[in-house]
């Protein structure tokens, strides 16, 4: 019995450090999963087919060039858009990236969120426009709390968020009576945190725990063109250049039996470019028909960390990650049942972007995934107009014996003003 206590003390001891030398690292799990649908209750609720037909303030984000057309008839053209969902999680891989198999044994997760996005659209003259706003393009986070499925006597509890804001600043112009371009910089600020604590109950009890915190700025450029083609059909073209966020902060390790680590950290947060066209199609007056192609070129995204000072637990690490480049098809349908409510659908299918190694904490669940939307708008008057929309979500994917699945939801509301 008493070389049976030994042999589990030791087990108990060995699985604590290697789970703390994982607990204690940054986890960054973003992928095409992660990214939102975009800006404007109207236009998501079209499943965000919005490159050639987005004449709003949303055109900040779908296409600068749209930002003309937007105040062709008016000075002014204003958006406040607050959207909230959920996304649920299953991961049958908890933890099993580890060479003693998995530690963890609870694969479903579920998290909240609550945005908003805010922007304008102004006329200078007869033949340019500018447009101003803030939003969120790429948000995730994850809680985690579990009790060790291999050592009983084990627990984790582990939080962190990654995600960027985006401050646009962007104008277009009327080239000729066809066709309109846009371009604009966009003031990309990021930030990533985590905090976790390990705790071992059983001799010999010791707890671990880590803190980390970093932001850091940096500029991208957008650019666009709109084609009239015929008064019943449009085309648009949008291209984003990307940007590496450089993230600088703060870490530091305790562990009951090692000395506290603190070191300031280097990483860089990939904001990735994307390209895409639309076209969109009015065969009557009251029924228009979207459809956009988009891709998001990941395959450099990186989870590299760089510290000032290495120590046991707060190493430098390699790129673990191998992503490839995402795609997304939109299709989207708006019809004016009266002159003043327009009921709105849409469906959308995007490309999972994560590679098979991407696994951790039950958070890295990228997979492809159908969306469907619907909607309806509504004129108060000339000026206010209010969209009421949703989105529901849900795929899968499988390696080797691991099933991945992912779903969720979200419900949006924007108020708009035109002068």
């Amino acid at each position: 019995m008493k070389g049976g206590c030994v042999i589990q003390k030791r087990l108990n001891a060995g699985m604590f450090f290697i789970a703390a030398l994982l607990a204690t690292g940054p986890r960054v799990c973003l992928g095409s999963g992660y990214e939102f649908e975009g800006i404007g209750a109207r236009e998501v609720s079209r499943g965000g087919a919005a490159i050639a037909d987005s004449p709003d303030w949303t055109a900040i984000y779908w296409n600068p060039a749209n930002i003309q057309k937007a105040v062709e008839n008016s000075r002014l053209d204003a958006g406040l858009e607050v959207f909230a969902g959920q996304a649920n999680a299953t991961d049958g891989n908890s933890l099993s990236s580890l060479p003693v198999g998995a530690i963890f044994s609870k694969h479903n997760l579920s998290s909240g969120f609550v945005l908003g996005a805010l922007g304008a659209v102004m006329k200078l003259g007869d033949r340019f426009g500018l447009g101003v706003g803030v939003y969120t393009p790429l948000l995730q986070g994850v809680d985690f709390s579990d009790d060790s499925k291999t050592t009983p006597s084990m627990h984790l509890d582990y939080e962190g968020a990654a995600g960027i804001v985006t401050f646009a600043l962007e104008a277009s112009m009327r080239v000729s009576e066809k066709l309109s371009a846009g371009a604009g910089v966009n003031i990309l600020y990021g930030r990533l945190t985590s905090k976790s604590t390990l705790t071992n109950f059983l001799f010999p009890a010791n707890t671990a725990t880590s803190e980390l915190k970093g932001d850091g700025a940096a500029l991208e450029g957008i650019f666009g063109l709109h084609y009239q083609a015929a008064p019943t059909l449009a085309l648009g073209a949008v291209y984003r250049t990307g940007a590496d966020v450089g993230l600088k902060g703060d870490a530091k390790v305790t562990n009951t039996f090692f000395p506290e680590e603190n070191s300031e950290f280097r990483y860089e947060l990939r904001h990735p470019p994307t390209t895409g066209v639309g076209v969109s199609y009015k065969p009557v007056e009251q029924w228009t028909f979207n459809f956009d192609f988009t891709q998001t070129y990941w395959h450099r995204f990186s989870s590299a960390f760089a510290y000032k000072q290495d120590g046991l637990f707060l190493q430098d690490t390699r790129n673990g990650f191998n992503w490839r480049d995402s795609w997304k098809l939109r299709f989207g349908s708006g019809w004016w049942v009266t002159g003043k409510t327009e009921l709105l659908a849409g469906y959308s299918y995007d490309r999972a972007a994560l590679d098979p190694g991407s696994v951790d904490f039950a958070t890295a669940v990228d997979v492809p995934m159908n969306r469907i939307y619907g909607g309806a708008s509504h004129r108060w008057s000339e000026r206010w107009e209010s969209t009421l929309g949703g989105v529901y979500g849900a795929g899968r994917r499988s390696e080797g014996d691991v099933t991945y699945r992912l779903s969720g939801w979200q419900v949006m509301l924007e108020t708009r003003l035109r002068v």
